[in-house]
């Protein structure tokens, strides 16, 4: 049976959402609304007789594009579906020129995706836990007067922070995502400096936090410790791998649930992942 592909439209939300519900993913229907509304080109749905079967997307900040939510509903899986609307994502990445596109593939994933010349550049794990503040932390400068954690309901405070630090224009996601009425969002600044932020949003099982940005250990922990304060429940954090986030997240009472691997097409190049990123906003935006 031939697969008929066009673009994703918000009458397909309800059944997207089904696919990504039925892998246990945790986007709402708010999330795909999000992407349809931001990148309404390169949402791309495949049919089969007019019923949605199969999905993909491409984000794109800039000169960055980030594929995802490349999903087949369970009964049609094995006929090459996945492929195909992962190759019109890729398709369209580079129809739009974009200098970089990247993705987060798990193990299986990475074997295939290494097939179209895609390679790992950094590892990214997904945390899950209830957040909780750390007894003792240890952390220099963590109890400083001076470290000021407060709410913002813009992008602004924080835009040209985010765009130093990650090395692309991400403006219009985070204006997007702290202006939801599900969303919130934290600054954190030390001698009147903004020195992080960190965003947490409504997921169908848990809140995800992300993206997290911070120059260092203490505010990285200043912002945890205030998404703690105010998230009951538990939260997922889709964290880039290292050994000082390791420890913080596991101080915080999170622990490992999935290990994922960040790639990009061609040789393997940094993007999205600059020395202050924490999080990701997730693993369909970068």
């Amino acid at each position: 049976m031939t697969l008929d592909i066009d673009r994703l439209s918000t009458d397909d939300i309800d059944d997207a959402w089904r696919l990504s519900s039925q892998v246990g993913w945790n986007q709402t229907k708010d999330d795909w609304q999000r992407l349809l509304e931001l990148f309404p080109s390169t949402c791309f749905a495949g049919r089969l007789d007019g019923d949605l079967v199969a999905t993909s997307t491409l984000a794109t900040y800039g000169d960055v594009g980030w594929i995802g939510m490349v999903l087949v509903d369970e009964a049609y899986r094995r006929r090459g579906y996945g492929s195909e609307l992962f190759e019109r994502a890729l398709a369209a990445g580079h129809d739009g020129a974009l200098d970089v596109i990247g993705l987060d593939a798990t193990d299986a994933g990475r074997e295939v995706y290494r097939q179209y010349g895609f390679e790992t550049t950094v590892g990214i794990d997904r945390w899950a836990g209830p957040l909780r503040r750390p007894v003792t932390d240890g952390i220099q400068g963590y109890d400083d007067d001076s470290v000021r954690v407060e709410p913002i309901e813009t992008a602004g405070p924080i835009a040209d922070f985010d765009r130093t630090h990650v090395g692309t224009d991400r403006r219009v996601l985070l204006e997007h995502v702290i202006g939801a009425d599900d969303s919130a969002a934290l600054c954190v600044n030390r001698g009147g400096r903004v020195r992080g932020y960190a965003v947490v949003r409504s997921g169908r099982r848990r809140k995800q936090v992300g993206p997290l940005v911070a120059v260092d250990d203490t505010d990285t922990s200043a912002l945890l410790s205030g998404v703690a304060k105010r998230v009951d429940g538990p939260v997922i954090v889709d964290a880039l791998r290292g050994e000082r986030t390791e420890s913080l997240l596991r101080r915080f009472g999170l622990d490992v649930r999935r290990r994922l691997h960040r790639m990009t097409e061609g040789d393997p190049r940094s993007v999205l992942d600059g020395d202050a990123v924490v999080a990701a906003a997730g693993f369909e935006w970068g």
